[in-house]
């Protein structure tokens, strides 16, 4: 008995990761809901998965509460200019189409433009999350730093926005089937941490190096394992 669940049993340590997904699942939704609060929320969920889930590094609960409480002012800013981007696009896009029947050549370029500019806005909200977990910066910089690594990283970036597709077409097969409706708790949580492994290889190229002084002090790097 002992041995199943013994922290080396490979099928106890599955299920116990499976089991810290779908909390941090259900903690991310609760804590979207006032909208202001989803880039706070999604640094916390990113910041303990790597840290938590996959270092096993600390706890839980309290390297979630961690992070969302460090992060939240400026997380907030983030998630009010997203917001008030997307009202802007949307409203854009409805008063585009209706100049389809007046001046349709004009409307298909303008169009063309905002799907151009929520594209790259995709993008850079991909990277937003993992830099402000790991690194403090003010918010220009950050978007800045955003919009470039996505640039940089195109591939990587791609795979992302299909992988973004991919959980979104799945969420919406579960609302509207009822199918697995528990699955529903560990699809945003799943996609974070299948992002993360190439999210991690990019970001440790701008770490800074580990000093001696650093090591010896007691500072822990985890990030750097």
């Amino acid at each position: 008995m002992n041995k199943i669940f013994s922290s080396d049993n490979k099928v106890f340590v599955f299920l116990s990761k499976v089991f810290d997904l779908m909390l941090l699942g259900l903690i991310w939704l609760l804590l979207c809901i006032p909208v202001i609060t989803i880039v706070p929320c999604t640094t916390a969920i990113y910041y303990t998965i790597v840290k938590v889930v996959r270092k096993e590094r600390s706890y839980l609960l309290k390297e979630f509460w961690h992070s969302f409480t460090l992060n939240f002012k400026q997380g907030a800013v983030l998630s009010l200019i997203y917001v008030i981007f997307a009202a802007i696009m949307y409203f854009d896009f409805q008063i585009v189409s209706q100049m389809f029947t007046e001046n349709s050549k004009y409307a298909n370029t303008m169009i063309g433009v905002f799907i151009a500019i929520s594209v790259f806005a995709v993008f850079t909200a991909l990277y937003v999350y993992p830099i402000l977990s790991r690194f403090t910066i003010k918010t220009g910089t950050l978007l800045r730093m955003a919009f470039l690594l996505s640039m940089r990283h195109f591939l990587t970036t791609i795979l992302m926005v299909l992988a973004l597709a991919a959980m979104a077409v799945l969420v919406y097969y579960v609302l509207v089937t009822y199918v697995a409706v528990p699955l529903f708790l560990i699809i945003p949580s799943f996609y974070v941490f299948i992002i993360s492994f190439p999210m991690e290889r990019i970001l440790k190229k701008y770490m800074p190096k580990v000093e001696e002084s650093d090591e010896e002090s007691g500072v822990d790097h985890w990030y750097n394992d």
